[in-house]
């Protein structure tokens, strides 16, 4: 049965979804993404799978529900994404704000409901076309990388650590200042700095850390971190941060970064799988 809803529909449900978020926005205040840590967003991860699963197998009780997960109110919610991510800036905290969670919620429902009926309807296909394959593997993998890459900011965990030439640290700090005790231990063998002559400025041009890891079990692991070359171990990437600034090139200590993202592999699948579902796209004829 033909829907009768268009895109205004849309903009009106749209402007509705921006004006609920201003409201929460100034009641309640910005959303604490650090609240959907482990457990709970495996919860909102159920919640959300639970919601897909709804908007298919009751979708088409109602104009309004089926309308929901329509390609135009893709194309209407991809609209004000866009729009709040440009007014609101890249580089801020987007998913704190209610005017942007909402409509982004909106639009992976979308994709989570489209990929749903694909997987649904594998057994109706016959001879394998590369477009109806292509377009699952792109909706699967967008979905993916949509929920686990936001679900998946409250556990990303950040630490700091600084040593000093010939020192030995196995305890470094969040944003809070905080002590965390690490599963290894870091020994800054050498640091070294480059830095640019005065008449351009006498800035840092190069700097990098010669480090040994040490391993509960008795391993160890010797390597160079430099700026753009980060050192993996154990679940965390080791990024070269900074240095003891005001000892300029005489520093002899280094400031590393610690990061860890338990998302991140399934963000990378997602990532492929939209990739692949491209190719296959590109090659359906």
């Amino acid at each position: 049965m033909k829907n009768p809803w268009s895109y205004r529909e849309g903009l009106v449900i749209g402007a509705g979804l921006a004006v609920v978020g201003i409201l929460l926005q100034l009641s309640v205040g910005a959303i604490d993404w650090a609240l959907f840590a482990f457990p709970f967003n495996i919860i909102a991860l159920a919640v959300v799978l639970a919601l897909v699963v709804a908007l298919v197998f009751f979708g088409n009780r109602s104009n309004a529900i089926r309308y929901l997960t329509s390609g135009k109110a893709a194309v209407i919610s991809l609209v004000y994404v866009s729009i709040v991510t440009v007014v609101m800036g890249f580089g801020n905290d987007l998913l704190s704000s209610w005017v942007f969670v909402l409509p982004y919620l909106w639009m992976t429902l979308i994709v989570g409901a489209v990929s749903l009926r694909q997987l649904l309807a594998l057994r109706s296909w016959r001879g394998g076309r590369k477009g109806r394959w292509g377009a699952l593997f792109s909706h699967v993998g967008l979905f993916m990388a949509l929920v686990c890459g936001t679900l998946g900011n409250a556990d990303i965990q950040k630490l700091r650590v600084a040593i000093p030439e010939g020192g030995r640290e196995q305890l470094a700090y969040d944003m809070q200042n905080r002590p965390q005790k690490l599963d290894f231990a870091i020994r800054l063998n050498d640091f070294s700095i480059e830095m640019y002559p005065a008449e351009l400025g006498g800035g840092p041009k190069r700097y990098a850390s010669d480090v040994t890891l040490f391993i509960a079990d008795g391993d160890s692991l010797r390597d160079t971190i430099l700026v753009n070359k980060p050192l993996s171990i154990m679940g965390w990437k080791v990024y070269q941060l900074s240095y003891n600034e005001a000892m300029g090139g005489m520093s002899e200590s280094s400031v590393l970064e610690l990061v860890r993202d338990p998302w991140l592999p399934y963000v990378y699948v997602g990532i492929f799988m939209l990739l692949l579902g491209a190719i296959l796209l590109f090659f359906k004829h």
